[in-house]
């Protein structure tokens, strides 16, 4: 155990005295990778090479670099002008309906939870990665209910995005037809977003884990926070299996077991890094004022101390 305490006390100090350097490194490359997964994805529906200059991979670096160093609504509208610039191209039609459903996502959810931007861009990613599950834990034990709506909202942005293919392929065949092409686009990504079973599961899973880890971890039980990860965990993997069950949304449960395992694990190293509890060290005080009667239960860090090294001089 003093072992694992050293190495984390070796990193907090190395991330603390490079923060600044970290942090930006950390956002360029996360914007890297998912500008790069966004033009590989619509690269196939792109039209007499109309984006040969975005996919430049020097285009693509400076504007992960302007986002290392922008709030995370910045990053959310440059994935929004982006999308837009390569649908275009490839369908006017399909450009009001994903003009309309991104600017209702921005304008509803993202300007109301900037400090969550991130979430909604990061749910998508995650998916793709097979690490989904980490995020709901992380929310829950980190961030608080509030993570609910970004959270949700990314599980929207994802599964309109795997759909957006059937709506690319509708065209209208000449400038009459547009109004008509565009309503059932609308019917289309309607049916999507009330019909998806796999979706709607997936939203209301990850809500009931959010709630789970909050309250659990907020309990007074001795390592509260990893026991609220772990019952998580398990609210996780049997929301999706009694889901998978009643509404057979055709989700895989052995990829939902592996991964919620696996999230479990990630989170708990998070919270060991977060911070470490004594409880054999823990006090209970009982003091009053004149309204309230108070009963505190301190439980100190654990810390370790610096060691002092003495140099004798050998006459």
């Amino acid at each position: 155990m003093t072992m694992l305490l050293e190495i984390k006390e070796i990193i907090m100090q190395n991330y603390r005295k490079f923060e600044r350097i970290i942090v930006p490194l950390a956002k360029f490359i996360m914007a890297l990778v998912v500008l790069s997964l966004l033009g590989r994805y619509l690269s196939g529906f792109d039209l007499e090479n109309k984006f040969v200059l975005l996919d430049k991979f020097y285009i693509k670096v400076a504007m992960a670099a302007i986002v290392a160093f922008v709030p995370g609504t910045w990053f959310v509208l440059l994935i929004m002008v982006t999308l837009w610039a390569r649908i275009f191209f490839i369908s006017i039609e399909a450009t009001f309906i994903v003009f309309g459903v991104t600017v209702i996502i921005y304008l509803m959810f993202i300007r109301l939870f900037p400090k969550q931007a991130y979430l909604v861009i990061l749910l998508p990613f995650l998916i793709h990665m097979k690490l989904a599950y980490v995020l709901p834990l992380f929310a829950g034990l980190f961030l608080g209910p509030v993570a609910i709506v970004p959270i949700g909202v990314g599980v929207v942005v994802y599964y309109l995005g795997m759909h957006l293919p059937g709506i690319l392929q509708m065209t209208s065949v000449d400038l009459y037809d547009m109004p008509t092409t565009i309503i059932e686009m609308y019917k289309y990504t309607m049916n999507i977003l009330m019909g998806n079973r796999a979706m709607l599961l997936t939203i209301v899973v990850f809500l009931a884990v959010i709630v789970t880890t909050y309250y659990v971890g907020r309990l007074e039980l001795d390592f509260a926070q990893y026991i609220a990860v772990g019952v998580g965990g398990l609210v996780n993997i049997f929301g999706f299996i009694m889901g998978n069950l009643v509404l057979n949304a055709g989700v895989q449960i052995l990829g939902v077991l592996i991964g919620s395992f696996f999230a479990v694990f990630i989170v708990c190293i998070m919270q060991f890094f977060r911070f470490t509890l004594d409880y054999q060290k823990t006090e209970r005080q009982q003091f009053e004022d004149e309204d309230f009667y108070y009963y505190v239960k301190a439980i100190p860090k654990i810390k370790l101390s610096k060691s002092k090294r003495e140099i004798k001089t050998i006459e």
